[in-house]
């Protein structure tokens, strides 16, 4: 049956999309070093009061602050941060920016379950706050927005070498909205699948051990796939790098629905991972290569925002699913037909004007 222990976290994840234009428009404006402070500050404190907590409200009003930064916190400084201070190779660096958010999602559980076995639940909440608020030193320490001088371009002015598009002259093209598609389209998904994977494959005869190592293998090979598709990206370009991922995509999708041999799990399970996780990496460099950076956070932030469509319809497609029919196979054909327009999508993403030379 459907996991509800998952819509919370789809919900508030929605609520971070809906943050993103708003937090764009502060990093354009006033620079990504105090943007992502300000945001890693805010899930700082949404695990440091914590342990005041004594209602449940409390609990979803701190959910609440700490994904109202999370786009402050990874992809829109990411994206305009590595376009700066890489641009001979930033498929190959987006693709490692964006594992951080991997890498936090594995390493913050295990502190928070050392201070929990050794002290208690306020001193894990308190432990994981602190921590988040040492990334703020460095944030405010590191974090600059200067072309490097060591670089293949010379360092000069940000607002001479910056250059691209305004918010207002990218909503009149129309390559913007084909983008909004992609990212509603390339987070199905996550938002409407991945949250039901457990229980789709014990419901089609998986043992929920074989489950859940398969979950597992999504996990790993979603951080794979940022790393390798931002190598691609450099070779053939992000749009063919994302038209590579969604053809993965649709296939893995169609195979996990009815897997027709037992053990293709094992094969099918990294493949969809791989190409789901390889998303944000490919999107973003599509975003740059189209719009350029002088205005990526507000020009992201409103594209990002749109992903909040599959956050609101991802849940009760699962859902309504399995409670019509019994089975996800519903879901499952209605995402794979949602990727594979994608495709079609991707082919109007045509090369844009800021799209940076492959790497040798």
């Amino acid at each position: 049956m459907e996991s509800n222990a998952d819509q919370p976290s789809l919900s508030f994840s929605a609520v971070g999309s809906l943050a993103a234009p708003f937090l764009g428009r502060m990093m354009d404006k006033h620079g990504t070093k105090y943007v992502m402070a300000l945001s890693l500050v805010l899930t700082a404190l949404s695990f440091l009061l914590r342990p005041l907590m004594s209602e449940l409200w409390h609990w979803y009003a701190l959910s609440l602050l700490q994904f109202v930064g999370f786009s402050g916190t990874v992809m829109l400084p990411a994206g305009k941060l590595v376009g700066i201070w890489f641009q001979g190779k930033r498929g190959r660096v987006m693709g490692v920016a964006m594992m951080g958010n991997n890498f936090g999602g594995l390493l913050m559980p295990a502190i928070a379950g050392f201070a929990l076995t050794t002290f208690s639940w306020q001193a894990s909440y308190f432990l994981v706050g602190l921590t988040i608020m040492l990334v703020v030193i460095a944030t405010l320490l590191l974090v600059h927005e200067n072309i490097p001088s060591d670089g293949p371009l010379l360092r000069q002015s940000a607002s001479r070498q910056i250059t691209g598009y305004t918010l207002s002259e990218a909503l009149r093209s129309r390559l913007f909205y084909v983008l909004i598609l992609l990212f509603v389209v390339g987070s199905m998904p996550f938002s409407a699948l991945l949250p039901q994977m457990v229980a789709h494959l014990t419901n089609v005869g998986y043992s929920l051990a074989s489950a859940s190592l398969a979950l597992s293998l999504v996990a790993a090979g979603g951080m794979a796939g940022k790393l390798l598709f931002g190598i691609l990206a450099e070779r053939i370009t992000a749009q063919k790098g994302m038209l590579i991922s969604f053809f993965g995509l649709t296939v893995a999708i169609i195979l996990l629905r009815d897997p027709p041999t037992y053990h293709l799990i094992w094969l099918v399970a990294p493949l969809f991972g791989l190409c789901m996780g390889s998303f944000g990496t490919l999107v973003t460099l599509v975003t740059q290569n189209s719009f350029g950076l002088r205005h990526f956070g507000s020009i992201t932030g409103v594209l990002n925002a749109a992903t909040v469509f599959a956050f609101a319809l991802g849940p009760i497609l699962g859902g309504a699913s399995f409670d019509i029919t019994g089975s996800y196979d519903t879901a499952f054909i209605t995402v794979a037909v949602m990727i594979a327009f994608g495709l079609l999508l991707v082919t109007q993403a045509r090369r844009g004007p800021f799209q940076t030379k492959s790497s040798p």
